[in-house]
């Protein structure tokens, strides 16, 4: 058996007949460069050929749907940037599936009754997300005008006008679509008609349901409107506030007291907003919801009896109030005046605060005590020795003397004016006495008085011993809105001659 040292006999293997290797690596690369380039080439022009026809080519998704997300059945053309043919195509469908190799292309998509849109699209060596294109109909409406106010509070409801503009000649029917953002919005009407080439408006209706939570001081809402079909909308951001928080006088009641026929210095009722925010478009009104003695009048004619100053409204016991400012308080004018027909009575009514935002309006009572009813006093007296007066006979001149020292005294001891006052003479006295001063008085105020001077005397030819009886009358309008009153004197005057 060989020894180790046995193998380094060269006789054993036949050193005669072997060859030992002598080249590189770098020699054996430099012998075989050509064909390892070969072999370089094929592997890289398979890659780019792989992924040329293969790996950059992805499946992408399209469908087509109308402004309100319903499929439409279309036609899609896609072209390579800058290719004015298409390299892909398809039609009669709401879906389409395309492999397309990577890079930028443009969409073409056409349907009946829609406009044409046209979309960019690029194709990444990655998953591409589905495409979705979405369709205008034909309408050549825009909406030219929508500005709703920057604030809204809640249970309030609001109108808006929304104006459109029609570009074509045809005459449309639209109807407008709406995200609201938690609000209520609707059209009025839902139906609107646009002329040809001309404008329409129409109202929308927004409003703040119960179950809107607008927080301490108030959120913001973003609602959009558009016409239904079409992608182009109008927004706007609304601030949504709270219920307000508001107080009436105090929330207690009220008293108050007049005299018919009279008012007196103005009374004041105060708002008081506690509230964060400005609170806006309020009416205070009165309401009258009792009365015993002054029933004829009505609870409709009562109220108007109030009247706030200053008002511009033409129902002077209601008053517009456009704002009230966070935290502030308004105090309002008003004064009382009943009637002269009014009767004493104790009046109960209420002050009451509407606004379009107030689920319930806000109120506090009130009594109106009227404490005197109209008192008419008018009384005619004529000086005392009138009533038996005599008148002599001159004996120089054959005539009886004229007395030009007598008057009539018209006195107004009533609570209201009178109008319209004439005092006569009976006819069968109208030769013996003669008015110097005008019987006729236009209006004596309560208190006033006034004197008409008389001349009094017989007439020539009149028997000594005469004696003749003469009635006073006056008349005047009724200043409780009765037909003229009438009215004599106490006493009847007493005229006779002598010598």
């Amino acid at each position: 058996m060989a020894g180790l040292s046995d193998f380094d006999d060269p006789e054993m293997f036949g050193s005669d007949d072997v060859e030992y290797a002598s080249d590189s690596p770098l020699d054996l690369i430099k012998d075989n460069l050509p064909k390892i380039i070969a072999v370089i080439a094929i592997l890289a022009v398979a890659y780019f050929a792989y992924d040329y026809f293969i790996a950059s080519v992805k499946e992408v998704n399209i469908s087509v749907v109308d402004a309100e997300g319903d499929d439409v059945k279309a036609s899609v053309k896609i072209y390579a940037t800058g290719g004015e043919d298409p390299i892909h195509k398809g039609s009669g469908k709401d879906s389409f599936s395309f492999q397309i190799r990577a890079g930028e292309y443009s969409v073409k998509v056409e349907a009946p009754g829609y406009d044409d849109e046209t979309e960019s699209l690029t194709v990444s060596r990655e998953e591409n997300s589905p495409m979705k294109v979405v369709l205008e109909k034909d309408i050549s409406i825009k909406i030219t005008g929508f500005n709703p106010p920057a604030q809204i509070i809640k249970g309030q409801t609001i109108q808006v006008p929304i104006s459109f503009e029609n570009k074509s000649s045809k005459t449309e029917t639209i109807f407008l679509v709406f995200e609201e953002d938690g609000l209520n919005l609707e059209s009025a009407p839902q139906e609107i008609i646009v002329p040809g080439n001309g404008t329409a408006q129409a109202t929308v209706v927004i409003s703040v349901p119960d179950g809107f939570d607008a927080g301490k001081s108030g959120k913001e809402a973003k609602i959009k409107a558009r016409i239904k079909y079409l992608k182009e909308d109008a927004d706007a951001d609304i601030e949504v506030k709270p219920a307000p928080d508001i107080e009436l006088a105090g929330d207690k009641p009220e008293d108050f007291s007049a005299n018919a026929g009279e008012f007196d210095d103005t009374e004041k009722i105060k708002i008081e907003n506690n509230s964060k925010f400005d609170i806006t478009d309020l009416v205070l009104e009165i309401e009258i919801t009792d009365t015993e003695n002054n029933k004829f009048f009505g609870e409709e004619k009562i109220r108007e009896w109030f009247q706030f100053v200053p008002n511009e409204n033409s129902e002077k016991w209601k008053v517009n109030i456009p704002v009230i400012e966070e935290r502030e308080d308004l105090e309002l004018n008003f004064y009382i005046k009943p009637p002269i027909t009014a009767q004493q009575d104790i009046i109960v009514g209420n002050f009451v605060l509407t606004a379009d935002y107030l689920a319930v309006p806000k109120k506090t009572s009130f009594q109106l005590e009227i404490k005197k009813s109209a008192d008419v006093q008018l009384t005619v007296k004529p000086k005392s020795s009138l009533y038996d007066f005599e008148i002599e006979l001159d004996s120089v001149t054959g005539e009886y003397e004229i007395d030009r020292d007598q008057y009539l005294e018209v006195e107004n001891d009533g609570s209201v004016s009178i109008n319209n006052i004439n005092v006569v003479v009976s006819p069968n006295c109208e030769d013996w006495i003669e008015f110097q001063t005008t019987p006729n008085i236009s209006s004596l105020s309560s208190g006033d008085d006034k004197t008409i001077f008389l001349n009094v005397s017989a007439p020539s030819g009149t028997m000594v011993g005469t004696t003749i009886e003469c009635e006073i009358s006056y008349f005047y309008d009724d200043p409780l809105g009765g037909p003229r009153k009438q009215g004599t004197t106490e006493k009847r005057l007493v005229l006779s001659t002598s010598s």
